[in-house]
Parts: structure tokens; C-alpha cells; sequence
């Protein structure tokens, strides 16, 4: 019985040695990412499909809302942009003259608000709730406004009850009033 332990043992010891031996080896031939410079990862990750932005050029993102991937690419297509703001200015034009009579209709539409007491059962799924909202017209879309509460994880806290919602809510504060006690 002593021997199949002993045996046991080394081979168990043996096995902690390779493992430290490859562990070493395998470490070294790696770089850390520490090691790679900023410029050798930029053409990898837009290689991957991902847009790398500088501080500025995010925070001019951000708060422009500026849909440009970076501000030389703008400026090297301002007269492009330039010109097709022309043509779209006189198509505009065209269209404004013929939409001046539907005009007021559609501001009085969108003028209105549209509000909706939504009650909400116990076991009502939140796919129910959206297309609800989205036959009253308080949201557009039921599909994207059901994606919003299952990615937000809104689809699991709400709560029944009786709750007051508007056409000019967002999907965030519709989420937060169905979500919450009343």
C-alpha cells in the first residue's frame, strides 16, 4: 500500500513541476498588454470593426452629437457636404411650398399629447405591456420599447398596478414609472 501512495505522490509532484515549467515558458512568449503601443493596437481594432476616437474627437461626439467619425474625415468632406446641403435646401423648398397646405394638421398632431392610464396585471409579460402602449400611441415601437426594458432589466420589476403615462414620456421614464411602487 505504501508504494501506490509513494507512487501517487511523485506523480502528482511530477505533474505540479511540468506545469510550473510550461506556465513559465508560456508566460514569457506572451506580450502583456501594458507592452503594446497605442498606434500598433489602433489598426487591429478598426481591422475588428471597432472606430477609435482620441479624447477630443469623443468628447466633440458626445456633446455635438455629431455623427462624423472623427474631425479630420469631416473636414476633408465639408464641400461634399457642403453641396449636398445645397441640393437638399432646394429640394426642401419644393417640398415646403407643397406641404404648407398638410401644415397645420401636422402640428396639431404633434402638438397633442396623448395620455393613457396603463393598468398592469400580476403575470403580465412585458411584451403585452409594449404593444399596449404601442396600439394607444404612447410609444412607436413595441418591439424596440421591449428590447429596452429586457436590456435595461426592466422586464422582470414591473409592477402591477394602475399608472399614468403620456406620449412624450421616454422609454426610461415609462420603465421607471411601471417599475416602481405606487
Amino acid at each position: 500500500m505504501k508504494h501506490h501512495i509513494r507512487a501517487f505522490a511523485l506523480g502528482l509532484f511530477t505533474s505540479a513541476i511540468i506545469i510550473l515549467i510550461v506556465f513559465f515558458l508560456v508566460q514569457d512568449s506572451q506580450t502583456s498588454i501594458e507592452d503594446v503601443n497605442a498606434e500598433e493596437m489602433i489598426p487591429v481594432l478598426e481591422d475588428q470593426g471597432y472606430t477609435v476616437l482620441s479624447q477630443e474627437e469623443y468628447i466633440s461626439y458626445s456633446v455635438n452629437g455629431n455623427d462624423s467619425e472623427n474631425s479630420s474625415e469631416s473636414n476633408n468632406e465639408s464641400s461634399d457636404e457642403e453641396s449636398q446641403q445645397n441640393e437638399d435646401t432646394n429640394n426642401n423648398e419644393e417640398e415646403e411650398e407643397s406641404s404648407n397646405e398638410n401644415q397645420n394638421e401636422d402640428e396639431s398632431d404633434e402638438n397633442s399629447t396623448i395620455e393613457y392610464e396603463l393598468t398592469v396585471e400580476t403575470g403580465m409579460a412585458s411584451s403585452e405591456i409594449s404593444d399596449i402602449l404601442e396600439n394607444e400611441d404612447i410609444i412607436e415601437s413595441a418591439s424596440d420599447f421591449n428590447d429596452y426594458l429586457e436590456d435595461n432589466d426592466y422586464a422582470i420589476n414591473v409592477k402591477p398596478g394602475t399608472f399614468e403615462l403620456t406620449s412624450d414620456m421616454s422609454h426610461f421614464d415609462i420603465a421607471e414609472v411601471i417599475t416602481s411602487y405606487n
